[in-house]
């Protein structure tokens, strides 16, 4: 959040407010503008730091699983296809692509996000499961839908989990699409292999493992 200056001030207050923050090579050339109205822009972005707060209460849920599931792995911000993956989750019971939202989506949505679910199933070869992709609302009731939709852009259909409530209780008792879970072994090495490179290099010391290139990671 920026500085916030007093809500209520007089005219005299306001433009004495402007002139402080002036200076003689400020580039103002044509002085202030003011658009027309704060809205819409005012209620996007309420409802981006609503999403921020859900997005911190499903990263708490996750805190609090972990040390009660030792195959419990999971990974925030993960980028792919141009958008960033909340939080990709890997238990025994399945790959989970997680994004954090205020109970409120769109069908849209759900298929902008369904590219990087799949980028994440392809790069997963010889694993049978489903990866999942999972529309997260911590502050509804516990409980999970599975929505098959129409994207009413393209007319195509699109699929896509939304959980309410305590994600560790649905995650942790779900049921595997077709009955395959991940090996919980490949869990480890998942992680190993994930670790940060320059920490593998014996502190710099030795030759730095190479990580693929990121222009070759879409």
């Amino acid at each position: 959040m920026s500085y916030q200056p007093p809500q209520a001030m007089t005219s005299d207050q306001a433009e004495a407010w402007r002139r402080s923050l002036r200076h003689g090579d400020d580039g103002l050339d044509q002085g202030y503008s003011r658009p027309d109205d704060v809205e819409p822009l005012a209620s996007r972005l309420e409802r981006a730091d609503r999403v921020i707060q859900c997005r911190e209460m499903t990263l708490r849920m996750l805190d609090d699983w972990a040390p009660q599931d030792a195959t419990l792995a999971y990974y925030p911000g993960v980028w792919t296809k141009g958008v960033c993956i909340d939080f990709l989750v890997l238990t025994w019971k399945g790959v989970f692509c997680v994004w954090s939202v205020d109970h409120r989506w769109t069908v849209r949505q759900a298929a902008l996000v369904e590219p990087a679910r799949a980028q994440i199933q392809a790069e997963l070869p010889g694993f049978e499961g489903k990866v999942e992709a999972i529309f997260h609302s911590p502050r509804e009731p516990t409980q999970w839908t599975r929505h098959v939709l129409i994207d009413p852009a393209t007319d195509e259909p699109v699929e896509i989990v939304v959980v309410g409530g305590d994600l560790a209780r649905v995650l942790g008792t779900w049921h595997p699409a077709g009955g395959v879970g991940l090996d919980p072994e490949w869990l480890v090495w998942l992680g190993n292999a994930a670790a940060p490179r320059w920490w593998r290099s014996d502190g710099g010391r030795a030759p730095t493992v190479q990580a693929d290139p990121h222009d070759e990671l879409d």
